[in-house]
């Protein structure tokens, strides 16, 4: 049976919702004879651009010129024309706009949700809304989507103890990745180590620059660092980097549309994150056989064996994580031996066919 599919996500920047869709939709769009599909995006950019070059229907509804009205009732035009089977939408604002548009219009549409991630702390006033508007979401999600899908074991526990969900409309399907075609890594000096994301407070840079200032103490000076992405706190870190003196031991190289290329001039990737889902840089640094030092967040022991291909780090010290990065720098043969081991496991366990026939299975289950 072919399922009609819409997603529904918001495509404002590249970061691991956007890559992750990108990835479904492209392994999705081999599968003629299982999914007919179209992408409905709250933003232009980057993943507007990649989408269009599959082929696939795509309908922008660009959020920053229309009310929230205004976008509903487009989505709730584009439904009845496209007439999906399936709807599955991408993070917050998304779930409430499937759930009213589907419901607006024919309720025997099935209602897919991928939840990436929990929900980040914000300060004060701005911290109740969130919550409150996240509560909702979850509510929503637990009474009328027909399955709501955990990014990771760890999140899909969180989301059992604090909401109303059952056994019966969650599951877990891990992100996956095309892996990489060129994976080999020389470790020549400089060792350099790198990092990627949205520069918000939940991914926790400042530690990231603390390690960078413990490790420029150090007698070789042959480390560099790298720092790629753009966000609300990069005028913040890049002034404090100064301030410290480690304006040439740390790169910051802003958005970058190929990752590829950032990904060959690294050697060791780390992530400091507050929380983490299933994180596609980690799982696109390993697919190039770069081994990943990151906290015991999230679901990083459901993709790092530690001290196997990368280190999950209990403590959240600066002290500690300095330590492994210059374990990685003078033992070439564990760096070797890791890096092979990286490799081997995201062809095993975290590709992006693997996660799509995942995703098709769960469509054959609720489209019959």
């Amino acid at each position: 049976m072919t399922h009609r599919v819409i997603q529904i996500v918001s495509g404002d920047l590249w970061a691991g919702a956007e890559a992750m869709v990108f990835s479904l939709v492209q392994e999705l769009c081999k599968k003629h004879n299982a999914c007919e599909l179209g992408v409905i995006l709250l933003n232009y950019g980057e993943l507007e651009r990649q989408i269009r070059m599959l082929g696939v229907p795509v309908w922008v509804v660009d959020e920053t010129q229309k009310s929230f009205f205004h976008i509903f009732c487009r989505i709730r035009s584009i439904i009845l024309q496209f007439k999906p089977h399936i709807l599955h939408s991408h993070r917050y604002k998304e779930h409430f706009l499937a759930f009213l548009a589907s419901r607006s219009v024919n309720n025997d549409i099935c209602l897919i949700a991928t939840q990436h991630g929990m929900p980040e702390n914000y300060d004060s006033h701005i911290n109740i809304r969130r919550r409150v508007l996240t509560d909702a979401s979850f509510l929503i999600l637990s009474l009328f989507f027909d399955k709501t899908v955990l990014v990771s074991k760890d999140i899909a526990n969180l989301v059992k103890k604090r909401f109303f969900f059952g056994y019966n409309n969650t599951a877990v399907i891990h992100n996956g990745i095309r892996p990489a075609t060129c994976c080999q890594k020389l470790c020549v000096n400089p060792f350099v180590i790198g990092s990627a994301g949205r520069l918000v407070p939940v991914k926790n840079y400042r530690l990231m620059l603390r390690i960078v200032e413990l490790i420029s103490c150090h007698r070789d000076k042959n480390i560099v660092f790298k720092l790629a992405g753009d966000g609300p706190e990069k005028g913040m870190l890049c002034e404090l980097a100064e301030i410290h003196g480690l304006g040439k031991k740390i790169e910051f190289l802003g958005h970058l549309d190929n990752m590829e290329a950032f990904y060959k001039t690294i050697d060791l990737y780390l992530n400091t994150s507050l929380h983490e889902g299933i994180p596609m840089t980690i799982l696109e640094a390993m697919s190039h056989g770069i081994p990943v030092i990151a906290p015991d967040v999230g679901g990083i022991r459901e993709i790092i064996d530690d001290g196997r291909d990368g280190f999950v780090m209990e403590q959240r010290t600066a002290h500690d994580f300095a330590m492994k990065c210059l374990f990685f720098h003078k033992n070439e043969d564990e760096y070797h031996k890791m890096s092979r081991l990286a490799v081997r496991k995201i062809i095993k366990k975290f590709t992006a066919k693997k996660m799509a026939s995942d995703y098709c299975r769960l469509y054959d289950d609720l489209h019959v």
